[in-house]
């Protein structure tokens, strides 16, 4: 698993995570997140494309970095999900709470517009 930081001084704060989020690799997944979440204070777009697994270890990331940015009156979008991995959003009901978008680029529109308004 890892954590790429694409694009910092944007709009938004860009990432890209690639491979298995689990039991093993969630802490990490989320010592790197929250380290560029708090240099930041944009809303944050996470590409999810390359993710292959993700653990409930994984879900729960998620949802503390969703509480923390909502904190801030900050969004945090999530785009490019793996059908099976959206699936397990929609099941938890985390695609209630999540802004999920089909790509990067859906993302960033999103983001923006939620700016403008």
């Amino acid at each position: 698993m890892a954590v790429d930081v694409v694009s910092f001084n944007g709009p938004v704060l860009l990432m890209q995570v690639r491979g298995r989020i689990n039991v093993l690799t969630a802490d990490a997944f989320e010592v790197q997140v929250r380290r560029a979440v708090a240099s930041s204070d944009r809303d944050v777009i996470i590409d999810a494309s390359q993710v292959t697994y993700l653990s409930s270890a994984g879900l729960r990331v998620f949802l503390q970095i969703w509480q923390e940015l909502s904190r801030e009156d900050r969004t945090l979008h999530v785009c490019a999900l793996r059908p099976y991995i959206q699936q397990v959003f929609e099941i938890v009901g985390f695609d209630q709470i999540i802004t999920i978008q089909a790509d990067t680029a859906a993302a960033l529109a999103a983001a923006e517009a939620r700016m403008q308004s």
